[in-house]
């Protein structure tokens, strides 16, 4: 009669009580050094260490397995860490290169401006002192604005404001650290003008619009659509031939011109420290509180 094969889930399963898994375990522990030990030539030895083998393989596998399971599963998660970790500092790095990219395209915008204020004509005899528009005026009836160029930087009342264009406005009212300037578009503003090659003069005037208005010109002006509006320097406050506008209508008597400057986007300007201004310096003494 064959005999059944004894299986290992019938040996342990007697194994109920804890000393007897702990007799269990140190029972293999010294199997297993048995079987890793070289006995030399007793031949009783060789062929113990091989049976405790059949029977002890079965054991430290089911043992050991789990084991390698679960140390498998700390590194897969160690690993899943420290990628989430990699991710998220390369997210910051990814979030700081886009805002140095913003800040280097504002700069280089910025340094584009500057380069085209610094294209414009310089005069003899004129400080130049650069600046920023802080805010403009909403309201209907002023056209001026903010600039943060006072009277630490040299700003003075009645200098001429440039941007890369053209004329922006006068000097009214000047603080220790901001200034207000009038736009030559204010219904306010008269400046004294000539036609840039004929030199027939006028008042040129703010219309509250981008439209300016030319006033008082000479009977037998031959002035003409596109003709080119500069500053006449009389008065002494602003240098002469600063560049205004091009005449771009002529109904009747009234001759309309339109600014150069880009008054949607400015936002750097140039104050003319015009030194033929100084000796009325005195006359001109109001500032801002």
């Amino acid at each position: 009669m064959a005999r059944k094969p004894v299986l290992f889930s019938s040996l342990v399963k007697p194994i109920r009580s804890r000393w007897q898994r702990i007799a269990l375990f140190f029972g293999i522990t010294a199997c297993t050094l048995f079987m890793m030990t070289d006995h030399g030539e007793i031949d009783y030895a060789k062929e113990m260490r091989t049976g405790l083998t059949e029977v002890v393989l079965p054991v430290s596998t089911v043992i050991t397995q789990p084991i390698k399971s679960i140390s498998n599963l700390v590194n897969d998660v160690r690993k899943l860490s420290q990628a989430r970790e990699e991710a998220k500092r390369l997210e910051i790095e990814v979030r700081k290169l886009r805002q140095a990219l913003i800040m280097n395209q504002a700069l280089i915008l910025q340094n584009q401006k500057l380069k085209e204020q610094n294209n414009f004509v310089d005069f003899p005899d004129t400080k130049i002192i650069s600046g920023r528009v802080v805010t403009h005026s909403g309201g209907p009836f002023v056209k001026s604005m903010l600039t943060n160029v006072g009277r630490e930087n040299g700003a003075r009342i009645g200098q001429a404001v440039v941007s890369e264009f053209g004329l922006v406005g006068i000097m009214v009212e000047v603080g220790r650290r901001f200034s207000r300037v009038l736009q030559i578009t204010d219904i306010n503003s008269q400046i004294p003008v000539v036609t840039e090659h004929t030199r027939d003069p006028a008042i040129m005037i703010g219309e509250n619009t981008k439209l300016l208005k030319l006033k008082f010109i000479p009977s037998d002006s031959l002035i003409a659509v596109g003709d080119r509006i500069v500053t006449s320097g009389h008065g002494g406050l602003l240098p002469p031939d600063l560049p205004i506008g091009n005449v771009t209508k002529i109904d009747g008597t009234n001759v309309f011109v339109s600014s150069l400057v880009d008054w949607d986007r400015l936002d750097y300007i140039r104050i003319l420290d015009y030194r033929f201004a100084d000796d009325l310096s005195p006359y001109l003494n109001k500032s801002l509180n």
